[in-house]
């Protein structure tokens, strides 16, 4: 009898052992599904964050300490993660387009200064020939007025000598 007591005994110790394990691990367990819930929270309010900077709707995923619904909530956690990498996809999709744009737009300007600067020599290069040319103008008029005034001259001196040939030939009739 002593036997089945002291069996009993350690039977007895060996099962309250077991159980304050057993609590021990339940109480584990619990720590971690807080810990896990906690951090998923925490993943979840950064995700919101990160995704109102994206622009998208900002949906806050709540998390409840429900350690049944842990599961449900995370998988909500990978669908509003996958739905914000869509977005940063569209968002670096866009962001090539547009520097793709900006490297056009920048060949184009090179392009139109070239064009532009082209242009000006093209214009300094008219400008000074017109001033070349209003030069030869004013040389060209200058000499016409003193070929006017030589002919006037010419002229004044020519009616003087036929002047003085009918002079002289009448001068000659006379006599």
């Amino acid at each position: 009898m002593e036997s089945l007591s002291e069996e009993l005994m350690q039977k007895q110790a060996n099962l309250n052992s077991t159980t304050n394990e057993l609590q021990q691990l339940r109480d584990m367990s619990s720590h971690q599904k807080k810990r896990i819930a906690e951090m998923l929270a925490n993943l979840l309010k950064e995700l919101g964050e990160i995704g109102s900077t994206l622009g998208s709707e900002g949906q806050e995923v709540k998390i409840s300490n429900d350690a049944a619904k842990l599961e449900e909530e995370f998988t909500v956690a990978r669908l509003y993660i996958s739905r914000m990498k869509s977005e940063v996809t569209n968002l670096t999709q866009r962001l090539q387009d547009i520097e793709n744009k900006e490297q056009d737009s920048n060949k184009k300007v090179t392009e139109y200064e070239k064009e532009l600067a082209e242009c000006r020599l093209l214009i300094s290069q008219h400008e000074a020939r017109m001033k070349s040319l209003q030069e030869s103008m004013r040389e060209a008029e200058n000499k016409k007025r003193m070929l006017e005034e030589s002919i006037d001259s010419l002229r004044e001196e020519c009616a003087k000598l036929k002047a003085a040939e009918q002079v002289r030939d009448f001068l000659g009739q006379c006599k």
